[in-house]
């Protein structure tokens, strides 16, 4: 039976143009700049407008994942929107997707995971694709969180903000997906949003509970022991070290929460990107935002492992550690077949190199020999010290001819 994965092959996202610096929330709430960013590192966060609602957000990261991948709408039959902002209750965001790309052929619906949303999308796309139920799916985080966000409350609305992000995902033969998820329902009371669909607000629809309510002590003490702790059980499970991570993709809700994360996982904190700075806490739409922007940038290289680990409301913390193919793959059968038959060159020439280096290590050590013995056995002190000088030449040639192939294969 074949090993099916879903491989991420186009990314994608959209924010809204209207943009809230933190001096803007300064006119709102008793803050200041300097206060937000050392507590947050927050410094702006895009904001919709009345006629941008999360299917419009969503449909847009979706266009350009789908753009990225080459790929048309009619060919996707699987949407999973991740939100806890759907502007309707009814019908779903993922079906307001599907009418305006056009998808037809989808299967849609929504899941609400709060800040871990698009991972638990991930996830599940991850156990259709394996099962051979769909073969290519579009999983997308989107939020229009400043309908849910009480504008008077300094605790809150200095950290959130809208945006989308999209990976399309194709199942192909091979490949790995480790994920770990662990959620705390008793803890659930750090983070809640009551529905204002409900009796009992028909006559108070902006009673504080039904905008983003938090414990930001209680979140903040879960996101900084509970993160890591998922992440080394996620690499021990699937024995890979810390050293053999690229990238370390973390909800992007505060910077303090990453840096924490980053020294109780003795890393540097270069391995750790973050965009919080320019879009604030996007909930669900984070972390595919963050993915969407590494790899336009062209930061992710092939080969490269990453982790990518969220923390939210439920509470829930989950992760993932992914070996990335960097490439864009093409409808075009020549396209793919070109790219298969490279690969299979690549490796052809890796083995090929790596046996001709074995027989060069080996011949490079009996030159050595032959030298030591013309000196010390034969009186023949000028070929012996000819023979060892080509032999510390050779072996420095041979070092950059190593590195040079392990760097490239």
């Amino acid at each position: 039976e074949k090993n099916m994965t879903g491989k991420i092959c186009g990314t994608g996202s959209w924010a809204p143009d209207r943009v809230w610096d933190n001096n803007d929330l300064a006119k709102m709430v008793e803050t200041s700049d300097q206060w937000i960013r050392e507590r947050t590192g927050v410094v702006q966060r895009h904001i919709a407008k009345e006629d941008e609602d999360t299917v419009t957000m969503a449909a847009g990261a979706a266009l350009k994942a789908l753009e990225d991948a080459e790929m048309k709408a009619e060919e996707i039959d699987l949407i999973l929107v991740a939100t806890i902002s759907p502007t309707e209750i009814m019908p779903c965001v993922a079906c307001g997707v599907q009418e305006r790309l056009g998808a037809e052929k989808a299967t849609c619906f929504d899941l609400n995971g709060a800040c871990t949303g698009s991972l638990l999308a991930l996830n599940t796309a991850q156990a259709y694709l394996a099962q051979g139920i769909y073969r290519n799916a579009l999983v997308i985080g989107a939020e229009k969180l400043s309908g849910l966000t009480d504008w008077t409350d300094r605790g809150t609305c200095i950290l959130f903000g809208d945006g989308a992000g999209a990976v399309v995902l194709r199942a192909e033969e091979g490949g790995s997906y480790a994920q770990v998820t662990h959620s705390i329902g008793k803890k659930g009371g750090a983070l809640t949003l009551q529905s204002r669909n409900q009796i009992r607000y028909e006559n108070d629809p902006k009673a504080k509970e039904t905008y983003i309510q938090m414990n930001g002590k209680e979140v903040f003490s879960f996101a900084v022991s509970k993160v890591p702790e998922a992440v080394k059980e996620l690499l021990s499970r699937e024995q890979v070290s810390c050293e053999d991570i690229s990238y370390y993709l973390l909800h992007q809700a505060n910077e303090r929460i990453i840096r924490s994360a980053a020294r109780r996982l003795g890393e540097d904190i270069s391995k750790f990107p973050m965009n919080m700075d320019r879009y604030g806490n996007t909930s669900s739409a984070s972390l595919l935002i963050l993915l969407d922007e590494m790899k336009k940038s062209g930061k992710l290289q092939r080969g490269d492992r990453m982790v990518l680990a969220g923390f939210g409301g439920g509470l829930t913390a989950v992760g993932l550690v992914r070996l990335l193919r960097v490439r864009r793959l093409s409808r075009d059968p020549e396209k793919a077949a070109d790219y298969d038959a490279s690969l299979k060159d690549e490796r052809t020439a890796y083995v090929a190199n790596k046996a001709r280096s074995m027989a060069f290590f080996i011949s490079i050590y009996v030159q050595l020999a032959a030298g030591l013995l013309a000196i010390l056995v034969f009186d023949r002190p000028l070929v012996g010290q000819v023979l060892c000088g080509l032999t510390c030449l050779q072996g420095l040639l041979y070092t950059v001819f190593y590195w040079h192939y392990d760097k490239v294969y």
